[in-house]
């Protein structure tokens, strides 16, 4: 008799460590945790300036997980290019994992006080083959839902919008677990994000060791419902609501911001250096 314990729990968990990272990169965005104790400055940000990173340098982050893994994180905008007359800016961010790393590509550009990040298919996903290589034999895999839009009202002010356009990510992988005595076991995983709309809720300077900014406070959530099945053992279905704080500044983009999940699982980022 196949003891469950012994398969659904290890798969589902990279998958979802995969995705979070994953739904981080999507919108370059990241997390970390309020202060309450900041003290709102008199020039808030400037509303005329694009949330996107200077071309030229280089911004490293720390990424905190509540399990106490810790990975580093690094975006530098690689090219500028003018398109039908506006500035498209892309970038690259590097996730450094304790086993390598992987990175993601995408565009940012500001359209009528809008600042846009656009992603297509990312090159992230190959991290979650990679994760799952050591323990199941990949027979099919099927990703949809790209490109991905996030767009940032430019003033900053409290209340303005953060919104998402695209179909919600849906992820689908057949394989073989490997069983190392007995006959390999055929399942499936399938996952789905759904990308809530939020606004700026406060305006504050925030302090990290890369100095002190005045930031918008964004919050937004996503919903995450993934599904695991395999042979002789009963399907299981997870949905789970990650809410996510995020600090941005005008020529930077991020400087702070957390993902908290319904599990109590946290995520922070924090700005540590720009070069």
């Amino acid at each position: 008799m196949l003891n469950r314990n012994s398969i659904s729990p290890l798969p589902v968990r990279r998958l979802k460590s995969v995705l979070f990272s994953c739904a981080v990169a999507v919108m370059a965005l990241a997390s970390c945790k309020d202060d309450d104790n900041k003290v709102v400055p008199d020039e808030v940000v400037n509303a005329k300036k694009a949330i996107i990173p200077e071309n030229g340098k280089q911004y490293t982050y720390k990424i905190v997980d509540s399990d106490g893994t810790v990975e580093t994180s690094v975006t530098q905008v690689k090219s500028v290019k003018d398109s039908a007359g506006m500035s498209v800016s892309n970038i690259q961010n590097v996730v450094k994992v304790a086993d390598g790393q992987y990175a993601v590509d995408y565009k940012a550009y500001s359209k009528n006080g809008a600042t846009t990040y656009e992603l297509q298919l990312p090159s992230v996903f190959a991290a979650l083959i990679k994760e799952l290589r050591p323990i199941a034999y990949i027979e099919d895999f099927d990703l949809t839902g790209f490109p991905q839009y996030q767009i940032f009202d430019n003033k900053g002010t409290v209340d303005s919008p953060v919104t998402f356009k695209g179909d919600p990510i849906n992820m689908k992988i057949k394989m073989q677990i490997i069983v190392e005595e007995g006959d390999n076991i055929d399942a499936e995983i399938s996952s789905k994000i759904t990308y809530k709309s939020g606004k700026v809720v406060k305006e504050e300077a925030v302090t990290t060791p890369a100095g002190t900014f005045n930031c918008s406070k964004w919050q937004y959530s996503y919903v995450t419902v993934t599904k695991f099945q395999a042979a002789g053992v009963p399907a299981e279905e997870s949905t789970e609501t990650i809410n996510v704080s995020l600090w941005t500044a005008p020529e930077i983009g991020i400087v702070k911001s957390v993902e908290e999940s319904s599990e109590g699982e946290t995520s922070t980022t924090e700005l540590q250096k720009i070069q």
